[in-house]
């Protein structure tokens, strides 16, 4: 093909732009685009910013025509990418050896070395290897490449692994397995380069780690390299200790590793293979010595108490099946079920799924050893579950074992008052509530303190109050402190449980011991939440907010005033809560009722100087309330102060905005003028006497008309 001198000039400056390696990166087999090129001055060794050659990328999009065209043209092969791969690198990975045997010759005929190593340490041999491709394997073993294994380095796992993983593609190209002791197998090792100081290049602990890993291949290798089966790591354990597959436990055993009868502390075989190894193991080990299977070791421990220790359910139901004997008590006096108990324990808090179920290897390990006539204490003289007991309503596998004891009383009530039932309640799990109702439990019977099932149903969840609701006869039931189910859940964190408490018609409305309603509770809380810290609990603060909410949206009697007189409102002024007064607000909450709270405050009759911490009986309206909590905020120190009067400023002018009745006293006499001029709050003064301004000619005109009109009615009565 052939081009004038000008279009000349433009492909040259067209393949200045890389242009080539853009058609040969984006389509296969353009050779007669690359020839095109190539003849009208294209660099056949032009690099792209990844240092690949042409020829690189022809073999990356197995591009094989426009590879092979490449080849035959004056080019340098020894270019590396920026892997410090070479066109053979490539070529050894691609399941069509065609192109590597005419790239081999290539080298060959010009003397070059086909066995360069990429960063990582790999030759063309290597990727051959690595990609399961046999045919190319055996090109280069004939073209004289050496095995190399370079590439196996760097620290840990990955060293290892990289080791399996080449081991196995090595036999499987073979087509042969890897036996230790085998001619054959230590003939592919001597062809594959593995015969080298494999102490040197993995350290004198390799087969402990090999070993604990499951690596096979590697474990073989080494054996047949003559590591010691029985040499001891820094922690004084063997290989055969360390070893968790059945597999390389008879590979060991069978390379002479010693099973010793005892070791130094007592501890048999199977102490050592009930702690952490597999069913096969442990059933080879009794299947060695089967008396072993009641043995104590020097703490008088069997191997049923370590598999118990550590969890390790499977062991502990085939040790069980098996005849283990569950009663033994070691040196402590404590007996396997014990040490399952003592670990339910420490999991119980924290293995709940959203069911509140509880299902772990620990409570399997109870099932099982009372299944198999464990002896445990588990109900004191009157029949209730003991105390440090009481996470067995967590499980309803445990309840079922539990009612079937005979002394169980399903309405025996503890020290507190607490039925099974309260404490089922508060666990969370329904299918252990649906046992204890099945069984006659009296989901109305109340605790010490007049708190029935429904009360501690919010600690169980909401799918627990949902459940509850529909066997309560009262879900307006009060405690012996007046607090109901929803007064209880206005303090929780979970805006879902108050939801459905409102949605099954709980009233929000009713009051305590204290006079307060749920929503009146849920401010307190509130405030309580903005004491413990800045940021540590926003999230738990958002979802009161949401409760209290709730709960003025619910609510039809907003002015309910507690024992200390205060209303929702006058919570929400004196806690700086601007939200909430809004949306009281907005709900037409009444702005003008006074307290009777005994609190600290500014007195009109001391100066501005004076203690603020005199107390009488001050008779505050919410507006009254949230000037002397500007005060006392102003003569505070720290960091959050001016956000707090931001915040405070926001109520009073919210409160002025919508008061009917800005002038009324408190008991000291001061009205909220007063006390703005104490504070020395000037935008204050300025709201109020501009709204006394409008109030004064509003009145004025309403007298003004209303004279206008007698007036008028006057004349016509004349």
């Amino acid at each position: 093909m052939h081009v004038n001198s000008s279009a000349s000039m433009l492909i040259q400056k067209l393949v200045g732009e890389q242009t080539l390696f853009f058609t040969l990166s984006q389509q296969k087999n353009c050779k007669e685009l690359a020839e095109f090129f190539l003849e009208n001055g294209a660099d056949p060794d032009i690099l792209n910013e990844s240092g690949e050659t042409p020829l690189h990328l022809a073999l990356s999009n197995r591009s094989y025509q426009t590879a092979e065209f490449l080849v035959t043209k004056e080019i340098n092969l020894c270019l590396k990418d920026m892997e410090e791969n070479t066109v053979l690198h490539l070529a050894a990975k691609l399941e069509e050896s065609k192109f590597l045997e005419l790239l081999i010759g290539k080298y060959q005929s010009l003397d070059l070395s086909i066995d360069e190593e990429n960063e990582d340490g790999m030759t063309a041999l290597c990727n051959a290897i690595k990609s399961s491709r046999g045919t190319n394997v055996e090109l280069l073993l004939f073209a004289g490449a050496l095995p190399n294994l370079n590439f196996i380095r760097g620290d840990g796992y990955l060293k290892f692994l990289k080791l399996e993983k080449y081991l196995a593609n090595v036999f499987t190209l073979s087509q042969k397995d890897f036996c230790v002791g085998s001619e054959d197998s230590k003939q592919i090792l001597y062809k594959f380069g593995f015969n080298i100081d494999w102490k040197k290049r993995l350290g004198e602990e390799a087969l402990h780690y090999a070993v604990e890993e499951g690596l096979v291949y590697v474990v073989k290798l080494l054996i047949t390299y003559n590591f010691d089966v029985n040499g001891l790591n820094k922690e004084g354990q063997t290989p055969l200790m360390l070893a968790n597959s059945i597999e390389i436990f008879l590979l060991l055993l069978s390379a002479g590793a010693s099973q010793n009868s005892e070791y130094s502390d007592g501890n048999t075989w199977l102490h050592i293979t009930a702690k952490d190894k597999s069913r096969e193991i442990v059933k080879h080990a009794l299947k060695e010595d089967p008396k072993l299977i009641n043995k104590p070791n020097k703490l008088g421990e069997t191997a049923l108490h370590i598999a118990v220790k550590n969890d390790n359910a499977n062991i502990v139901e085939l040790l069980l099946n098996l005849n283990a004997d569950p009663n033994i008590e070691n040196k402590e006096a404590k007996t396997p079920i014990d040490y399952a108990i003592a670990n339910l324990n420490k999991i119980n808090l924290c293995s709940e799924d959203e069911f509140g179920k509880m299902e772990s290897n620990s409570t399997n390990n109870v099932e099982l050893l009372m299944k198999h006539s464990a002896k445990i204490d588990l109900l004191d003289d009157n029949g209730i579950l003991k105390e440090e007991l009481n996470f067995f309503y967590k499980s309803s596998k445990l309840v079922e074992l539990l009612l079937k004891e005979k002394n169980f009383n399903v309405h025996a009530a503890d020290a507190k008052g607490l039925t099974p039932l309260h404490h089922a309640a508060k666990c969370g799990n329904l299918e252990v509530l649906q046992l204890l109702l099945r069984e006659g439990a009296d989901v109305n019977a109340e605790d010490s303190n007049g708190n029935t099932s429904l009360h501690y149903a919010d600690e169980g969840g909401g799918h627990v109050v949902s459940f509850l609701i529909e066997y309560s006869s009262d879900i307006n039931h009060k405690n012996m402190d007046g607090d109901t189910p929803l007064h209880f859940s206005s303090q929780k964190i979970e805006p879902e449980i108050s939801k459905i408490l409102l949605a099954k018609r709980a009233c929000p409305d009713l009051t305590n011991s204290d006079g307060n309603t749920p929503l009146q509770l849920a401010i307190i809380d509130l405030y309580v939440v903005n004491e413990i810290g800045p940021f540590s609990i926003w999230k738990e603060r958002l979802h009161l907010l949401e409760i209290a909410q709730l709960l003025i949206d619910h609510s039809f009697e907003l002015n309910r005033q507690n024992n200390n007189g205060d209303t929702a409102l006058h919570l929400a002024v004196s806690k700086g809560e601007f939200e909430i007064v809004k949306a009281l607000i907005a709900r037409e909450a009444e702005i003008s009722l006074t307290n009777k709270r005994e609190v600290n405050r500014p007195s009109s009759s001391i100066s501005k100087n004076a203690s603020i911490h005199r107390t009488n009986k001050d008779g505050n309206t919410p507006l009254q309330l949230t000037i002397k909590e500007m005060y006392r905020s102003r003569c505070l120190d720290g960091t959050d102060i001016s956000f707090e009067i931001d915040r405070l400023m926001k109520i009073a002018q919210l409160l002025i905005d919508h008061a009917s009745k800005l002038d009324r006293q408190n008991n000291n006499g001061d009205t909220a003028l007063h006390l703005a001029v104490l504070a020395n709050e000037l935008e204050i003064v300025e709201k109020l006497i501009e709204r006394r301004e409008i109030w004064l000619s509003e009145t004025l005109n309403s007298s003004d008309q209303a004279i206008k009109s007698r007036k008028r009615k006057r004349s016509s009565d004349f």
